[in-house]
């Protein structure tokens, strides 16, 4: 699935949805002030995610990954609530979406930039349940090319 997508002046294309692509299906939706990502359950089982505000924002540079600060809220500013974990019935979906910036927090102190052109992964942890159980726990990854 290729989305040619445009980010203030560079362009955001989805390259591959990992290796968990007999679990779940998505959608890459943009808009200049954020990027949603619609995953859909398409496995035959529940999929729990303990907290979609917990995004892990990971660049590829060459065979290296590294991880970018993130937090969801503004640094000094309280979070409304802590994540709720959230259950998807097969042939469901849920959205998280990302605002395009890096934050990392230091009590009110805070470095915050507008992510660059490269590649970059969301990833989202995540557990199937089966028969009340835990079958798979692991991190789904949505891969993405800024331009």
């Amino acid at each position: 699935m290729l989305l040619a997508m445009g980010v203030l002046g560079f362009g955001c294309k989805s390259i591959q949805t990992d290796t968990n692509n007999a679990r779940f299906k998505t959608d890459v939706l943009k808009t200049k002030e954020e990027i949603s990502i619609k995953i859909s359950n398409i496995s035959p089982m529940v999929a729990k995610f303990p907290n979609l505000k917990m995004l892990i924002i990971e660049r590829l540079e060459g065979d290296s990954v590294v991880r970018v600060p993130y937090n969801p809220c503004k640094c000094g500013v309280p979070c409304n609530r802590p994540g709720i974990p959230i259950e998807i019935l097969p042939g469901k979906s849920v959205e998280v979406s990302w605002d395009y910036i890096s934050r990392k927090c230091r009590g009110r102190e805070s470095t915050e930039y507008r992510i660059d052109v490269g590649e970059y992964r969301i990833g989202i942890n995540y557990m199937l349940i089966k028969d009340g159980r835990v079958a798979e726990s692991d991190t789904f990854y949505q891969a993405l090319t800024m331009e």
